[in-house]
């Protein structure tokens, strides 16, 4: 009888609540980058520092279990008033010691603060393993050691800095699933006295109240910048003021800008940099939507006049996938006896702060001909018909701008240019929705309104620009490429037969050079004129980029600057866009360095938590993202397919494509789910992506039989 009463007794007093579980928020990285979200989170954490005690507890549990635990000790029970009590006097103390947190003093102790170098500090993020020491100090400075176990608080270490780590923007900053791997509830004693269900559901809310304290410490002590990759790095907030107040230096030198006091036209540009390599990239961004929908009617008017008065693109290849590949079936067509090359690959150095507006005005000026042209815009609905890829078509209807000298030639215009694009037919072209007529003249002060004298927001501060054309913006690359086209032709006017189809090839991708020459005296003319005539318009050559065949070594004496480094021994490779071209073959292949850096992550890791979520659609889900993520790899592929002869080496090259993809979304795999390597899983993944190579083969076969 008395074992039977104190049974009783101590089942009477278990503590057991249920409440609804707080997600994780907030949910997107995108806030990150926003500085009034930014700004929100914060002051909403700050707000709660000085609330009230029953407000605290209610921010590390819910409200539904404050409630719960409040009955329960109001009702006499024990443990109940034990559990509030212990949170109460934890939650206190918690945001004493987050006051007198001194967060530079643990940045000096886990981040070094270097001083002097830009590059060093660009380079200088903060890594996984800082992150981790970081945070392990933080749990053990603020969290009593009763309160989470040594385990649970190395795993929420490692889950936190990999999260961090790894976060990429347009995905969720946490998960559930990554951050309560390894939090084991039953090693919180002092929820002995709740039942099991209870334990979970508080070990959860602590999980979920962490993220909150560590992510209020980032906002705080971080900058979080993406990258060209759309990775998420963090900088410590001195660091990163001083490399972008010397890189604001730069881009004002580059674009010969001057301070004003207010905006002088009334639109005007927000700059921002992103971290690429060891320097950073100006990204100018205009907001005004008006003015964009301006932009794509004087983007399309330019196309469409560079076309009707037969103005030359110059050297500037549309896609490098499929112009490639034809270019050098062409040279190997007219070459086959030769086992020798020269080749350059280079890359123009700050290329869109350099254009000259003086000379731009006269490539443009060549363009709009003649000025008296009354030019239609039409905004049309087209119905297209999306190429079959496993026998079925799939029809969309699409809002396109067209522009021409009439409505019904706009019409064909856009009809001609969806048929070029050869991955759609278009089925119907209704009556256009809006149709807005303007004289040609007035594009050239458009253009110098909205793209060359602009003016540029940043920090607070406007300055007014007189060089270069805005980086970011809808018209920057087809001035670029106006730009440079008109100096190719001034400067390789007498080079333009033997470089395109006889002795070499000479092609350009955006600001990038590849030069591929079966003759000595062609490829070193081509090279001089690249490096010294270039200057006379303002744009300078990447010594640091150029890469020469060492057939090229005797250039050091003629160009200077050069070092051996610019020149490539053994077998050469020449890189260019993500594609290497071997110099002793002209064979064709992916670039692994490139593809090594490509952006799979969002498609590849969105889809690796959804199988940790539902593993019976793992395998659908993961050839989706993989075809999605693939296309250009794809493209590629059939490129460098077609230019070998044997089966063999395709063979060769398929398993290289596969075995380059395949660790490649592995990595993903990983970091997000943790899938073993020699699980089921995965090898029903290596077939169907194998199978995927196999089909996409047979299929280009077919279509190239018919």
């Amino acid at each position: 009888m008395p074992h039977k009463r104190s049974r009783k007794r101590k089942l009477a007093d278990i503590v057991h609540f249920d409440g609804i579980l707080r997600p994780f928020r907030p949910q997107n990285a995108n806030f990150l980058v926003d500085s009034k979200r930014r700004a929100n989170v914060a002051a909403a954490f700050q707000k709660l520092i000085n609330a009230d005690a029953p407000s605290l507890v209610k921010f590390v549990v819910t409200d539904a279990v404050y409630a719960k635990l409040g009955e329960s000790a109001a009702s006499g029970n024990t443990s109940a008033q034990r559990i509030l009590a212990y949170l109460t006097d934890f939650t206190r103390s918690f945001f004493k010691k987050w006051k007198a947190l001194q967060i530079e003093y643990v940045l000096d102790k886990f981040l070094k603060d270097i001083r002097g170098d830009n590059a060093a500090e660009i380079w200088n993020s903060a890594s996984f393993p800082q992150l981790r020491a970081l945070l392990c100090y933080l749990f053990e400075f603020l969290f009593p050691e009763g309160f989470l176990h040594p385990d649970n608080i190395n795993a929420l270490n490692h889950n936190f800095a990999r999260l961090f780590a790894d976060a990429k923007m347009s995905q969720p900053l946490f998960t559930t699933s990554v951050l309560m791997r390894g939090v084991e509830s039953s090693k919180l004693r002092w929820l002995d006295v709740c039942s099991e269900p209870s334990q979970r559901l508080m070990a959860r809310s602590i999980v979920v109240f962490a993220s909150e304290v560590v992510l209020a410490f980032f906002l705080k002590a971080f900058y979080a910048i993406p990258t060209v990759t759309e990775r998420i790095k963090w900088y410590r907030r001195e660091a990163w003021q001083r490399v972008t107040s010397a890189a604001l230096k730069q881009f004002l030198c580059d674009r010969e800008a001057v301070e004003s006091s207010s905006k002088i036209l009334d639109i005007y540009y927000k700059l921002k940099f992103i971290p690429k390599g060891s320097s950073l990239r100006p990204i100018e961004m205009l907001i005004d939507t008006k003015k964009l929908c301006r932009m794509d009617i004087i983007r399309v008017s330019l196309q469409y006049l560079q076309a009707k008065n037969g103005i030359s693109n110059g050297f500037a290849i549309p896609n490098c996938n499929k112009v490639i590949g034809h270019r050098l079936r062409m040279l190997i067509a007219k070459s086959s006896k030769y086992t020798e090359y020269f080749a350059m690959s280079s890359d123009i150095s700050n290329c869109f702060p350099s254009l000259r507006h003086d000379i731009l005005e006269e490539a443009l000026t060549r363009i709009i001909q003649p000025v008296d042209l009354v030019l239609y815009a039409a905004t049309f609905r087209v119905m297209v018909t999306v190429s079959p890829t496993k026998g079925t078509s799939r029809s969309k209807m699409e809002t396109l701008l067209s522009v021409g000298s009439s409505i019904d030639d706009a019409r064909e215009c856009l009809k001609t240019r969806l048929q070029r694009n050869g991955k759609a037919k278009v089925s119907v072209i209704v009556e256009p929705l809006s149709v807005k007529s303007f004289p040609a003249s007035k594009l050239l002060p458009r253009i110098r309104y909205l793209a060359m004298q602009t003016t540029v927001a940043y920090g607070g501060k406007f300055y007014s620009c007189r060089r270069g054309v805005s980086q970011g913006s809808a018209l920057s690359t087809l001035l670029c490429n106006i730009y440079l086209a008109y100096v190719e032709e001034c400067v390789f006017n007498s080079f333009f037969r033997s470089i395109i189809a006889e002795k070499a090839m000479f092609i350009r991708y955006m600001d990038d050079y590849l030069l591929v020459s079966r003759d000595y005296d062609v490829a070193v003319d081509v090279i001089e004129l690249l490096f010294e005539d270039f200057r006379k318009y303002g744009i300078h050559i990447s010594q640091d980029k150029t890469r020469f065949t060492v057939n090229l070594v005797s250039l050091r004496g003629r160009i200077q600057g050069l070092t051996p480094k610019n020149f490539v021994k053994g077998v050469c490779w020449m890189h260019f866009c993500g594609l290497g071209v071997n110099m002793s073959t002209l064979e064709l292949s992916l670039d692994p360095a490139r593809l090594k850096s490509l952006n799979h992550g969002k498609t590849i890791a969105n889809a690796a938590i959804e199988i940790h979520r539902n593993p019976v659609k793992s395998l659908n889900l993961v050839m989706s993202a993989v075809r999605r993520s693939l296309s250009t790899k794809l493209a590629t592929f059939r490129v460098c397919r077609r230019i070998f002869q044997s089966s063999l080496a395709v063979r060769n090259l398929r398993q290289r494509v596969f075995h380059d993809v395949f660790l490649h979304v592995l990595k993903h795999f990983f970091r997000r789910v943790k899938i073993r390597p020699r699980s089921r899983r995965i090898q029903v993944f290596k077939k169907a992506l194998w199978k995927l190579l196999a089909e996409f083969i047979h299929r280009n076969r077919r279509r190239q039989v018919r």
